[in-house]
């Protein structure tokens, strides 16, 4: 999850001199890096509670780790951070209530099923946040192109599913976790959108808020 932190900040880069980087590549650049981050946030997720045990302690001990790190580094002035704002606070209070959620469910579902099952669900979210950013952010439907190729991730999302050995066993009861954690990760994807570009903060103020 906290990939989640890191996108938002790569997905402001800042301008190299003389023009090196393009829009097209500058997009690549970040979608490369988040999905590096998000692969090994999995892994490390996954042997964190494999060897602790408790998704509760892993989850605080990773928010607190954040907090400390843009602190630190808003002291030593590597990084800006907007100042206090109580009426952004409280818009925050509400994401970070169901980050915290999704953080720690994606720990109880790491500690009952494979990554591979992680990483199948997530690659849905981005079918259901398209529609919500039609919905709610007013932005354009996806193309026919790129409904064919979610259509052909979820076909394959659902390939998985139904030959899955859990699912053969425990039918959609395997799956209790699974949905509600994604459930919170779409949440998050959309509400986060609407408070990085409605509320014009900053990606380490969204980070510290968090």
């Amino acid at each position: 999850q906290g990939s989640a932190t890191a996108a938002r900040t790569l997905a402001r880069p800042s301008p190299l001199p003389g023009g090196m980087l393009n829009a097209p590549l500058s997009t690549a650049i970040v979608v490369a890096v988040y999905c590096a981050c998000s692969a090994l946030m999995l892994i490390v997720n996954k042997l964190a509670v494999a060897h602790i045990r408790a998704p509760a302690f892993v989850t605080f001990a990773q928010f607190a780790a954040t907090a400390l790190a843009v602190k630190v580094a808003h002291m030593a002035n590597f990084i800006e951070v907007d100042s206090f704002d109580s009426r952004k606070l409280m818009h925050f209070s509400i994401y970070v209530i169901g980050f915290a959620a999704g953080t720690w469910t994606n720990m109880r579902v790491l500690m009952t099923t494979n990554v591979e099952t992680v990483i199948v669900f997530r690659t849905i979210a981005p079918l259901a946040v398209a529609v919500f950013d039609y919905v709610f952010h007013g932005r354009d439907l996806p193309s026919l192109r790129s409904c064919l190729a979610m259509g052909i991730i979820v076909a394959g999302a659902l390939s998985y599913v139904l030959n899955d050995k859990s699912f053969a066993v425990s039918g959609l009861r395997a799956y209790v976790w699974v949905v509600v954690w994604l459930c919170f990760l779409i949440f998050n994807l959309t509400y986060g959108k609407y408070l990085v570009s409605g509320l014009g903060v900053s990606s380490w103020t969204a980070g510290q808020y968090n």
